[in-house]
């Protein structure tokens, strides 16, 4: 599975080996998006916890490019989120 071509296929079959919650919560996620034919998904806020980053840090193993999307909220430059892409 490469990362430009991820098919819903492949992300049904993503299994978790690791007991953090949620790199199961992010693979559905991923899923879900897959099987619309999206090709990215918002994951969690940038202010989320330590198993949060942790599961994203697995999802970057995996091959999964993650980004944070900036936006200019109320004149100060953010990064409100980040985001899974395939």
């Amino acid at each position: 599975m490469s990362n430009s071509e991820l098919t819903a296929d492949d992300a049904r079959r993503m299994t978790s080996r690791s007991g953090n919650k949620y790199v199961a919560k992010f693979e559905r996620l991923i899923q879900g998006a897959a099987k619309d034919g999206k090709r990215g998904v918002l994951l969690c806020y940038t202010d989320c916890n330590a198993d949060e980053h942790a599961a994203i840090s697995v999802l970057e193993r995996r091959g999964f490019s993650i980004v944070r999307r900036s936006e200019n909220i109320g004149g100060t430059m953010q990064h409100p989120a980040y985001y899974a892409e395939w």
